[in-house]
């Protein structure tokens, strides 16, 4: 039986958009002259692809009775890209903002985890190496700039962007990773391992009550095996 050159190329976008739709996160292209400002105006095309956490099944460390639902603490994380770089944001919904924990405990404050490796999807390691990366960020308080931290990796960027505003209701914060200072430029179809999360305290100077992340895995912080897939499209 002879197939069109027409049904071919139908088949395979079908298979590509099955495929893509298949990975637990999605990045779409991002538009010219992207800043980044702690705001959304850009990312309208990236909403659809969001992913939130907002279900106590993505608590992993913590005490369950902390959380008193979506509107004590839950997230929406959005992916987009460009030639050089791969933009994330965080719309995060919290009632109280703390950020007393700074450099490597800054997990201990409110913030958002961003978790990457460069070298494609699956990984088929457990252990960090150079081209992974677990990234912290927490929220700017009082007029203050955002904090980062990077664990698990000593390479510094020299060119990471990020910016954080305080809503009604939380904070959002916008962050452009360059990938090319590690020699990756983003494409279509590129996967990369990835996952998202959060943490919460409600109490100044009280360290991380709850920590929430999108694969559900305890150890996911530490053990890059359990990073999902992120495609590009």
């Amino acid at each position: 039986m002879k197939i069109s050159k027409t049904l071919l190329l139908v088949l395979v976008i079908v298979l590509i958009s099955s495929y893509a739709l298949a990975a637990e996160f999605i990045g779409v292209r991002a538009p010219k002259n992207m800043k980044i400002d702690g705001r959304l105006d850009e990312w309208e095309n990236a909403k659809p692809y969001g992913v939130t956490i907002d279900r106590l099944d993505y608590l992993v460390a913590g005490n369950a009775s902390e959380w008193l639902g979506p509107q004590d603490i839950s997230g929406t994380f959005y992916v987009m890209y460009d030639d050089e770089y791969l933009y994330v944001a965080a719309e995060i919904i919290d009632d109280e903002l703390y950020v007393d924990f700074f450099g490597t405990y800054l997990f201990q404050s409110d913030g958002i985890q961003i978790f990457i490796s460069w070298d494609g999807y699956p990984t088929g390691r457990t252990s960090y190496s150079t081209q992974d990366f677990q990234i912290g960020f927490a929220p700017g308080l009082d007029g203050g700039y955002p904090e980062m931290w990077i664990w698990n990796n000593s390479y510094k960027f020299s060119d990471i962007q990020y910016e954080s505003t305080i809503t009604d209701k939380g904070y959002i914060i916008e962050i452009a990773f360059p990938a090319y200072e590690i020699g990756v430029f983003p494409e279509r179809g590129m996967s990369f391992a990835f996952d998202v999360g959060f943490t919460d305290t409600d109490y100044p100077g009280v360290a991380q009550q709850n920590y929430f992340i999108y694969s559900k895995w305890g150890d996911g912080w530490a053990n890059v095996s359990r990073f999902l897939e992120l495609m590009l499209q």
